[in-house]
């Protein structure tokens, strides 16, 4: 037990930190949105036709490229998604989709889907069923229901709760196929009090939904429900979203979201339906810009020790040991206040973020593998194999640069606003992209994953005569324990001071802790800081405690080689 208080206070001398993933970081950043290219002629007649070309998709669209913010989604009765994920990633990347719902997947259950920026949520084909899936920008906070609302028997259903903005969004993505009956009443009435979101293929055929074929059951139900709920809109313009003519593909909003939605048929996704495109005047979470951070390569650390000196000089040590953590922390900022300037806010986003795409990735990826190859077994053949897939991946990013600026400048014309332009400049001049929004809400879902990780750990979880085992042993481990604890131990004494100098990490700095305090602080603490860090020390052994930081502090993953050290 001693032992194990000694490897929890070096932890926490040594700071706890964390490094984000370099592939969730090049997540962070969203590619540019679809424009559509056209490649600037010599000639000035061309260019007029291609200006004119360009304002009239620009009137069509509703000008959103100028507008402000909008909630892009895509629905799409995919028959089979193995054989059309590249068509499918085409459109997320090239279009900025933030919501994606597919239909008829046919993908079985050990499938798997990783599409960079996004989070999947998969509902496999079993035997009856046809599988959905639907994916999520994953800088939008958002949830899976878990037990979502009963839509009929065989009805297959997935829903998400979306916090974008200040708005909580449920979507539904749904399949019913032929044989089954579609029961949405409880559904559509949530409008009433939420806004929603339904899309998917119904195969419901009614006068009132446009469709041309007979009317059946499930559409005589849904047509009922569009006049006795007064809070849902159907969006759907009468355009076919099936090959054969039929209207099966159906898109209803709640009546917040219906004013100035624009639903229109996908020009290029195509199986034996068309996918449809929903933009809804939702405007995405806030970015919030990081907090500035120490630029520790112009600090003064002189001046910092005099300042940890000049508060130890006059601080007297309270008996509570968490206070004494708490001071110490206080401290360390304060001096490094003084001594210590803030670096200019900045976003850091991958270089390549304005014309990065699926091609790119691959090509990156491939590069990935053969340098581990050749770092692996170093031999002529494998620096011949790098060489050609590196030269490779340089010409399909060169490729890619130019016709991204080739779709750049082909959108200026004699219709783009001045705003547009501005942004356009901004974009050529380096500026990042959008931070990603946090969690709205951090501590909650913290609380809530914990508790889950809690409740599946729990020893409530195990069979009932392995818990019967536990509670006979658990008298004789108690005693064991507290013999063991009266046991004098070699480690059993306070830190000297060769030893926390030892423990200091004298490398470069990573991620602060909760505190904000780096390695580079306490590194150069001097001897008040020193000081301080033993006596709180010798306090905890004494009164058999640990910081509260220790015990209620953010939890960051440790160096596995060192706590293999640590272990050993």
């Amino acid at each position: 037990m001693i032992t194990s208080n000694r490897r929890i206070w070096t932890s926490f001398s040594a700071r706890r930190r964390s490094r984000p993933s370099p592939i969730v970081a090049s997540c962070r950043h969203q590619p540019p949105r679809r424009i559509h290219a056209y490649a600037p002629p010599s000639n000035q007649q061309t260019t007029n036709t291609i200006m004119e070309r360009q304002g009239a998709e620009d009137a069509s669209h509703g000008d959103q490229t100028t507008g402000p913010p909008r909630l892009k989604v895509l629905q799409w009765n995919v028959q089979g998604l193995r054989p059309k994920r590249h068509q499918v990633l085409q459109a997320v990347f090239e279009e900025h989709l933030d919501i994606v719902l597919l239909q008829e997947t046919l993908t079985p259950t050990d499938f798997e889907w990783r599409v960079a920026g996004y989070t999947p949520h998969m509902l496999p084909s079993l035997e009856g069923t046809r599988g959905c899936a639907t994916l999520v920008r994953s800088t939008i906070p958002h949830l899976r229901v878990p037990a979502p609302v009963h839509c009929g028997d065989g009805v297959e259903v997935l829903a998400l709760e979306l916090q974008v903005g200040g708005l909580l969004l449920l979507v539904y993505n749904i399949y019913r196929s032929q044989r089954h009956q579609l029961e949405a009443g409880e559904l559509l009435s949530l409008a009433s009090h939420s806004s929603v979101l339904v899309a998917g293929d119904l195969n419901a055929h009614h006068p009132m939904l446009q469709s041309p074929s007979p009317t059946n059951e499930t559409g005589r139900h849904l047509a009922v429900l569009l006049e006795d709920i007064p809070h849902v809109r159907l969006l759907n313009t009468g355009e076919a979203t099936h090959t054969q003519g039929g209207r099966l593909d159906l898109t209803v909003v709640s009546s917040d979201l219906a004013v100035d939605a624009i639903w229109q048929v996908h020009p290029t996704l195509t199986s034996d339906h068309f996918a449809t495109l929903t933009s809804l005047p939702v405007a995405p979470p806030a970015p919030l810009r990081p907090p500035p951070r120490w630029n520790i390569r112009r600090a003064d650390w002189s001046r910092f020790q005099a300042s940890l000196d000049e508060w130890r000089a006059d601080y007297q040590p309270p008996d509570d040991l968490h206070q004494q953590e708490r001071d110490l922390t206080a401290a360390i900022q304060t001096a490094a206040t003084t001594a210590i300037p803030r670096c200019a806010p900045s976003r850091r986003h991958r270089t390549d973020w304005w014309y990065y795409n699926e091609e790119v990735r691959e090509h990156n990826h491939r590069v990935n593998l053969h340098r581990k190859l050749y770092k692996k077994r170093p031999n002529p053949n494998n620096l011949r194999l790098l060489q050609e897939v590196v030269a490779r991946a340089r010409q399909v990013s060169l490729r890619a640069k130019e016709d991204k600026w080739l779709e750049w400048c082909a959108t200026f014309s004699q219709h783009t606003s001045l705003g547009q332009i501005w942004r356009s400049v901004r974009t050529a001049s380096g500026v990042a992209p959008p931070w990603p929004a946090a969690h709205p809400h951090p501590q909650q879902e913290a609380e809530r994953l914990a508790t889950i990780f809690t409740s599946r750990g729990s020893s409530n979880q195990l069979p009932l005569h392995t818990q019967l085992t536990q509670q006979q042993l658990r008298p004789h481990r108690d005693e064991a324990v507290k013999e063991a604890m009266e046991v004098a131990d070699m480690t059993d004494r306070p830190f000297s001071l060769q030893e926390l100098q030892q423990a200091k990490r004298r490398g470069r700095d990573t991620a602060t802790g909760a505190d904000g305090v780096p390695y580079s602080m306490l590194a150069h603490a001097g001897p008040a800081g020193d000081t301080a860090l033993l006596v709180s020390h010798a306090q905890r052994l004494v009164d058999s405690g640990t910081p509260a930081a220790c015990l209620e502090g953010s939890r960051y993953p440790t160096d596995p080689q060192t706590e293999r050290a640590h272990q050993a």
